[in-house]
């Protein structure tokens, strides 16, 4: 994440965390021009790729990452019905410089 917020100012963008406006509480999302940017934790929020749900107590984390799936379904929904712009990226896409690149494109 702190190789995101740097390239956000160095091109210029003032980053504001955890603004009052926002539907839900996080340390991952930055709001830019009435753009939210939500970076989901490949592990919390059940990234196909990375996610390994643990043997011990199985059950209790499906059901808690399918919650966390369900809640970003409705924060996606309130972004969209209020007229904000949404990119969702996962949190191992921060490790390519390219897809940084791509999430700055999609700003403009």
């Amino acid at each position: 994440m702190k190789k995101l917020q740097k390239n956000f100012v160095a091109k210029g963008n003032k980053i504001q965390k955890k603004q009052p406006q926002t539907f839900w509480q996080t340390k991952c999302s930055y709001n830019v021009k009435k753009t939210v940017i939500i970076i989901d934790s490949c592990f919390w929020h059940g990234c196909k790729k990375h996610c390994r749900i643990p043997e011990t107590n199985h059950s209790y984390w499906v059901n808690e990452i399918n919650r966390n799936r369900s809640r970003d379904k409705k924060v996606s929904k309130y972004y969209k019905e209020n007229k904000w712009k949404i990119i969702r990226i996962w949190e191992h896409q921060l490790e390519n410089q390219k897809q940084i690149n791509k999430i700055f494109q999609d700003l403009k």
